[in-house]
């Protein structure tokens, strides 16, 4: 695990030659605790992936420059899903 100023990063499969992290691996935020596992290209989250809250809610879907990029998949910590996309103000419920 490598301390990054307030992320952890754990697993990162490939870093590219600018040290940036490229491939599958995982990402903790230290600051809120939230942990992204998926896709990194260019050091940021790109491609399939998964965030979790401490609380156990998490969002499933494709990331693309950090961001989920069209629908994704929001799971409550007691099993209830829903579709949710990304706007200006946030994540936001369909």
């Amino acid at each position: 695990m490598t301390i990054l100023g307030l992320l952890a990063v754990i697993g990162v499969t490939i870093a590219n030659k600018d040290g940036f992290k490229d491939g599958r691996g995982e990402e903790m935020m230290m600051k809120g605790g939230v942990r992204y596992v998926g896709q990194f290209r260019g050091d940021r989250f790109e491609g399939p992936g998964e965030m979790t809250w401490p609380n156990g809610d998490k969002i499933t879907g494709e990331w693309k420059d950090s961001k989920l990029e069209g629908i994704g998949v929001y799971t409550t910590q007691g099993g209830d899903s829903f579709n949710v996309k990304m706007t200006t103000n946030g994540v936001e419920r369909l």
